[in-house]
C-alpha cells in the first residue's frame, strides 16, 4: 500500500523507508521542518536544516517521493508553552508535547493529502490488534513518547466497503465488514458444458488474481449469471473484479461479481 514515512534524517527512519519499499510499499517520505538550523553535528537538533538534508539524501538513494513541510510556527508555538511551564515551577517533556499535539496530528492530515493509507515512524514500539505494545527490546522502547496519539490511528487497518458514484462517498471498513459468504456474478463464461439453471455446481473460487481460490457453491440462474456460496467468509470481494471457478487446475468459467 502507499505508506507516509517520517523520515528525520536518522537512521532508524531511515531504516523504516527501506524495509517498507523492501516489502513493496509504495513509500512517500516527509520531513517536517521546525526552523533550527544546527551548524554542526555536535549542535543538530530534532527536525534541524541538517536533519533535512539527511532525509532528504535517503529519499534520493531510495528513489522515493519526498517532501519537507514548514511546521516553524506551529513549533515557535510549543517552545513558547515549554518555557511557560518552567515558569510555572514544572518540567515539560518537549518530545512528548511534540508528539502529541505536531507530529502525529499532522502527519495523519499530510498522509490523506498524498493519498497514503497509512504512517510509519522509526519509533521502537508495536501496535498489535489495534493497540499499543511496548518494543521487543526494552532498552530502546519508545511508547513513553506516544501516549498521545489517537487510538483510532493505531494499524488497524480500513478497507473500502463501497463507493457511492453519485456522491463520491466512501464506506471503510475493517477487514471484518468486508467478509462475505455469498456473491452476485453477472456476465457468466462457462468454459464447460453449461450447468442447468438452479444446479449447483461445486468449485473453488478465486475472487483476485492473487488470491488463494476457496471451496464454493456456483448456483447459474441460466440467464448468465449465478449465485456464489462460499464455504467461509471471504475477503475482499469486490464489484468490478473477476470471479473465475476451477476443479482442481480445470478452469470451469468465470463472470463479474456485481454485488
Amino acid at each position: 500500500m502507499r505508506v507516509l514515512a517520517a523520515m528525520s534524517g536518522g537512521v532508524d527512519s531511515s531504516v523504516v523507508a527501506m524495509l517498507l519499499q523492501r516489502q513493496g510499499h509504495d513509500v512517500v517520505g516527509v520531513f517536517m521542518r521546525n526552523g533550527v538550523a544546527g551548524k554542526s553535528a555536535e549542535e543538530k537538533s530534532c527536525c534541524s536544516a541538517s536533519d533535512a538534508r539527511d532525509a532528504s539524501v535517503v529519499a534520493a538513494r531510495l528513489g522515493v517521493p519526498f517532501y519537507a513541510v514548514d511546521y516553524r510556527e506551529e513549533f515557535a508555538q510549543l517552545m513558547d508553552h515549554f518555557a511557560a511551564e518552567y515558569r510555572r515551577g514544572r518540567t515539560p517533556n518537549p518530545c512528548v508535547l511534540c508528539n502529541q499535539q505536531l507530529k502525529f496530528g499532522h502527519l495523519f492530515q499530510i498522509a490523506d493529502d498524498v493519498g497514503c493509507e497509512a504512517v510509519a515512524t522509526g519509533h521502537y514500539a508495536r501496535v498489535v490488534d489495534g493497540e499499543l505494545h511496548r518494543a521487543r527490546d526494552a532498552n530502546k522502547d519508545q511508547t513513553y513518547y506516544l501516549f498521545g496519539i489517537e487510538r483510532p490511528a493505531l494499524g488497524v487497518p480500513h478497507y473500502v466497503a463501497k463507493i457511492d458514484p453519485s456522491s463520491g462517498d466512501v464506506t471503510l471498513v475493517t477487514r471484518d465488514g468486508i467478509e462475505r459468504q455469498q456473491a452476485l456474478v453477472l456476465g457468466v463464461r462457462w468454459l464447460v458444458d453449461e450447468p442447468a439453471a438452479g444446479s449447483e455446481v461445486l468449485a473453488d473460487v478465486k475472487v483476485r488474481a492473487r488470491h488463494a481460490a476457496v471451496p464454493a457453491t456456483v448456483v447459474p440462474d441460466g440467464l448468465g449469471g449465478a449465485v456464489l456460496h462460499f464455504a467461509a467468509p471471504v475477503a475482499a470481494v469486490t464489484p468490478g473484479q473477476a470471479a473465475v471457478f476451477y476443479a482442481g487446475d480445470r478452469v470451469l468459467g468465470g463472470g463479474w461479481l456485481e454485488a
